[in-house]
Parts: structure tokens; sequence; C-alpha cells
């Protein structure tokens, strides 16, 4: 058996030492080489003992893996020296080995070192080439053409400066080159296309399209089809020709020549173009603005002074918009301005204060300040309105803003204009209630059936607010109210603090149900902070506090939201993912959120009793919850028969009106303390 013991020994021994690549036992804790063999004998120049120190330019952070390595095979890279002295990139697989007694580490070391130089040379080359296509004062494409395979277009990012459209808008939409061609230019082009294409030879030609402001940009487009890999590849470049049309293309008339700003013509063509193609749930609007007191300026003021006072004014007008809005100068002292994307009449309102607010700015001209105002008529587009008709619209409107008195904002609806001040005047009054502590609390208690027993075991909380006129708005029209004034994350943070003190009082009572805050995607990576300063000093039991983080926001940005959630999770709070089922989560990604309970859409949970399809979807999300660790709550339980029905399904976490609705936090209390109705 000895003999056997010795042979196996020799055996491995001599394997050890006829290893191609360079082999090195070592002690961690030492850093000693306990054995090497013939080909780090050789790479190393070693002739007796060794330390890691002699090996190794950083003997302490490489000892300091060899370390880890005890605990299980680990791989990394560190540059050693060789015999001459000369330094290496040594690749180096280590694993845990017992070496006559000593847990040591055996190491298996590759010099890798023209290998990285090679790789370190192409990402050099790479980098230049990216640099030279990225940066060329044109648009570099490619477009895949797989015979009847979707194309896959490359554009450099020049597209977005030029065009308005990011590389990423052109690889998902594949149809964007077509739909950005100028209509007078598309058959002419694509007969050039063509022709190229069967023919294989390159092709240059000058057209226009239209950029994502509406604006008509010229280029010439230099590209051939080329064979690569089996396949064929239409490359090319495009390089903008609009300045050297002098900026009039297809005919359009010139810019007003005293401020730059198009005219009239052009303002109504890109309206025309505007209420063609709707941007997205957005409405076009047009502002007319009339400038109150320029006559008797300009008297005062002199030609000159004159013309230095509107060149003023088109400036002030077109800093208060987008680059992608229209600023235009229509008259004498008219302007008009074109947003195409307003939400609605108190969104358009909105604006139309902010301008007539810049335009009360003093003006300095010449040394002197100028004061002037502005009437502001407002038009809004709608189903079969001309551009004619809503200009007209806007300037009759802010005709009757000026016989009023001027220096105010108006629109041609009287009906559109009531409801959307009175919306202005809603959200002025929220923000006042806000900074007067005016919003208070309602709570939504949630229930457990577990064992057969029903007990509230935490309620969500919701913001409340009695309006002088309007009377007490729901939570749902005070999320909305407050995200057209701004005021959203405000309000949720009043929210998440009031509910805080909350749960810190029903401790002090005795009792220790969770409170629920609903975030909305946005709080939640800048929420870390806040969190940590009420946990500190409020006294707050961190699992107490469940923060509500909805299905869809982690949809819309799954990898940076991770991280902001496992930060929380770190303060000890609970995180629950509402809306669970309809928001589009991939089931692989919610293993990995450190989520403690998921709330199953009221949508689904509603057609328990009747639809097949909801109850699969509901027994589901219950069966992925509960094989994840994770506590399934059904949300908007209204009837006994859906009871039963999650029970069933093995859900017994719930909440709705069948148990109770919004309440007052004094209500809660009774359900809460010994011996209270629940």
């Amino acid at each position: 058996m000895a003999g056997r013991d010795r042979q196996g020994g020799d055996g491995y021994r001599a394997l050890f030492e006829r290893l191609a690549e360079a082999a090195l036992v070592i002690d961690p804790e030492s850093g000693a080489v306990l054995a090497a063999n013939a080909r780090a004998r050789e790479l190393y120049g070693l002739r007796g003992g060794a330390s890691l120190s002699r090996l190794s330019d950083r003997p302490d952070e490489e000892r300091r893996q060899l370390l880890r390595a005890l605990r299980g095979p680990l791989g990394y890279e560190a540059v050693h020296r060789g015999e001459d002295g000369e330094r290496f990139i040594a690749e180096t697989s280590a694993s845990p080995v017992d070496w006559r007694g000593v847990r040591a580490v055996v190491c298996l070391v590759r010099e890798v070192t023209g290998r990285r130089r090679m790789e370190m040379d192409l990402r050099r080359t790479e980098r230049r080439y990216r640099s030279l296509v990225e940066e060329t004062p044109g648009v570099v494409f490619y477009v895949d053409d797989a015979g009847g395979l979707e194309p896959r277009p490359y554009m450099s990012p020049y597209a977005e400066k030029m065009l308005g459209f990011s590389p990423e808008e052109w690889l998902a939409d594949e149809n964007l080159f077509l739909k950005l061609l100028h209509p007078e230019d598309r058959e002419r082009v694509l007969t050039a296309s063509v022709r190229s294409r069967m023919t294989g030879e390159p092709v240059e030609i000058e057209y226009r399209m239209i950029s994502r402001d509406g604006r008509v940009v010229w280029v010439r487009d230099a590209s051939a089809p080329v064979e690569e890999d089996g396949g064929v590849r239409w490359q090319g470049v495009m390089v903008e020709l609009t300045a050297l049309r002098e900026e009039r293309p297809f005919g359009e008339p010139p810019r007003d020549p005293l401020t730059g700003l198009p005219g009239r013509e052009i303002f109504l063509d890109r309206l025309s173009r505007a209420l063609l193609h709707r941007a997205g749930s957005g409405l076009p609007a047009v502002f007319h603005l009339d400038l109150d007191g320029f006559r008797l300026a300009g008297d005062a003021l002199g030609e000159e002074g004159s013309g230095a006072l509107l060149r003023a004014a088109g400036r002030r007008i077109s800093s208060s918009v987008r680059e992608t809005d229209t600023v235009a100068r229509l008259g004498e002292d008219e302007f008009a301005v074109l947003i195409e994307d307003v939400r609605d009449a108190a969104d358009a309102a909105r604006l139309a204060r902010k301008l007539e607010r810049e335009i009360r700015h003093p003006f300095t001209v010449e040394g002197a300040d100028v004061l002037l105002s502005a009437s502001i008529g407002v038009s809004l587009g709608r189903t079969g309105v001309s551009p004619q008709e809503m200009l007209l619209e806007a300037e009759a409107a802010s005709s009757g803003v000026k016989a009023r008195g001027g220096a105010a904002c108006g629109f041609f609806d009287a009906e559109e204009e009531a409801r959307a001040f009175e919306r202005l005047a809603l959200e002025s009054d929220l923000r006042l209630a806000l900074d007067r502590g005016e919003v208070e609390l309602l709570f939504r208690p949630r229930v457990s059936l577990r064992d057969g027993i029903l007990r509230v075991v935490g309620a969500e909380a919701f913001p409340s607010w009695e309006h002088p006129e309007h009377g007490r708005l729901t939570p749902g029209e005070l999320f909305e109210v407050a995200g057209t004034a701004g005021l959203e994350e405000d309000l949720r943070r009043m929210v998440l603090e009031e509910a805080c003190r909350r749960a810190v009082l029903w401790a002090g009572r005795g009792a220790t149900p969770f409170v629920g805050v609903a975030l909305s995607g946005r709080m939640v990576p800048g929420l870390v902070g806040l969190l940590a300063r009420l946990l500190q000093g409020g006294g707050l039991d961190p699992r107490t506090l469940v923060l509500q983080i909805p299905e869809a926001a982690l949809v819309s940005a799954p990898n940076g939201m991770e991280r902001s959630l496992a930060h929380l999770k770190r303060l000890g709070v609970g995180l629950e993912i509402c809306g669970f089922g309809v928001g589009g989560l991939p089931l692989s990604h919610l293993g990995k959120l450190p989520a403690d309970s998921v709330k199953i859409d009221r949508s689904l949970v509603e057609g328990l009793e009747s639809d097949a399809s909801c109850r699969a979807a509901v027994g589901s999300a219950v069966a992925l919850a509960r094989a994840l660790e994770v506590e399934p709550v059904a949300d908007g339980v209204e009837r006994g028969g859906q009871v039963e029905a999650l029970r069933v399904l093995g859900c017994t976490t719930l909440q709705g009106n069948l148990f109770a609705g919004l309440l007052p936090a004094w209500r809660l209390d009774e359900m809460l303390a010994p011996g209270g109705s629940r």
C-alpha cells in the first residue's frame, strides 16, 4: 500500500513537472514558493527557494488574491518579473491544494503580454476609427440589406444634431428614413437608390429631409452598395447643404430681415405640418403676442432703437421656449409661437403666463431700461382646424386681451379659457395648501385571513385635501393636479414624512402595523438620504415602513432602479411592487429585486369570479411570489366571491372596499386599539 502511495506521488510529481504552463505552489500566509515546475523555473529564473515578492510587482495585493483562492478556485491577472527582470502580464488560475500538510495554492501562470498588447492595439485602432466616424461633420451610415431580412441601420451621432433623431431611434424604426424624406423628393431618391442597387454603382444625390423640429434640411448623399461577408451593405455619408441653399428650402420666403426669425408663411407651413403629424398625445398650440407699449417706446427710441428693441424681444421670446419650438415675427410688434405638444389647455395657459412674465422684465436699449408687457392670445389645435384658422383665433384672442387692458393672456374659446385658468388656480391653491400643512392623510387598511382570522396588518397612506370651493379631492385627482403643477414629488414626500410620524405614534401605543407609501419611479434614486434622516431622527422602526414602487417604473429603468432599491433595502425598510401582473416586468428580473411583497393589480382581481384568464394570471402571480418567498397581496377586493377565489389560490393578504375604504387617521387608530373594531 505504501509503495502504491509513493508511486502515485511520484506520478503526480512527474505530471506537475511536465506541465506546459508555468506551475507554482505558494503558501499564501508567508508568500513562500513551495514548488515550481520546469516551465516556472525557466520563466522566473528560479534556482532555489523564492517568495512572492521576488516574482510579483505587487506581492501584498497578490497574496490577498491567493488567500481568497483558499476558499475556492479563481482567476486574476498580475504583473510579474521574469528571469532577466523584464515585466510581463501573468494570467493566473489559482486553486487550493494540500501540499505536505500545508494549506497552499497551486497557480497555473500564462504569459499573455503579447496578446494583451495586441488587444490594446486593436482597441486603440477601433477608438481612432470610431472617433473619425463620430466626429465627421456629416452623417456616416450603413444598412445591411439581407435579401428581405429586417435592416439593421447604423447612423453616426451627427444624425441627431442634423435631423433631431438619435442613433437609437434610427435603429428602432427601420422606416424612419422614408418618413423623413421630403414628399416632393421621395420618388426621385428611391428611384436613384433602386438603380444603384441593381447596377452596383455609387449614387450621389441632393435632396430634402424634414427634421424633428419641422425644419427642411438639404443634404448631399454619397453612398454605394458594398458586398461584405456574403451579403450587401449600403453605406455612405450625408452632408448638410442647408446653409448653401440660403436657408430657403423648396421656395420658402426669406426670414424676417430685422430679427432673423421666420415670417408668417414659414410659421403657417410649420403649423400645417404640426397639425398633420400630431406628436403623441400632445396637441399644437399657437400663441400670438402683441407687445403692449411698443409704439410709445419706439417713438422715444427712434428707428434704430426700435429695431434693437424688437430684436431683443425676439431673443427673449426664443430663449423662453425650446429650440424645437417655432418663434416668428408677424408684424411690426407682433410675434407668434408654435408649441407642437402641449398637454391640455392648462398647460398652454401655464406657458402663456411664462411668456407674459418674461416680457415684463426690463429691456436694456441704448443704455436705458424699457418696460413692455404683452397681450397673448392662445388657440389650441383640434380635428379639422386649418393653420390659418388657428392663427386668426390666436390673433383675435390677443386683441380681446388688449381691449381689456393688456398685460395678460386669454383663449379664443371662452369655455376653454375658464377651464384652463380654473385649473391653474387649483394648482396654485395646492401649492399653498402644501406650504400650510393643509393636506392630510387617509389610510386604506390591509387585512390578513391567515389561519382563518381576520386582522388588520397595516395600511396604505394616501393624501387628501378639502378645497374650499371644489370640496374634497380624491388621491387620484390630487396626484393629477400635483403632476401638472410640478408638485408630485413634493406631495409624495409629504405623504412619506407624515406616514412615518403616524407609524411612530402607533408603535408608541403598542400597535405594530406597517404603513405603506406609494412612490413614483423618479423619486426612488434620490430617496436614500431623506429616508436615512427620517429613520435616524424620528425613532421609526424601518420594518414598519413599506415603500411601494410601480411595476412600470421597474420596466422602464431596470438596472438603475435595482441599485437604488438595494440601497433602500439596506436601511431595513420593506419594499413592495405595485400593479403586479400588468406592467410587463420580466419574470427573470423579479427574482433579482429585493422585494418583500407584490401587490396584484386590481384589474386582475376584478375578473376572478368570471374570467378564467384572470384566475390563471392571479394564480400564476401567487405561485411565483410564493416560490420567490415574496408575499402576494390582492388589491381591489370588493366581493366575498373574490375572497374565496383568492383563498383557494393561496393569497390571504387582501385590501379593498369589502373590508374598508379610505379612512381618516382617527378611525384607523380605533381599529388598531386593543379591542377595537376590526
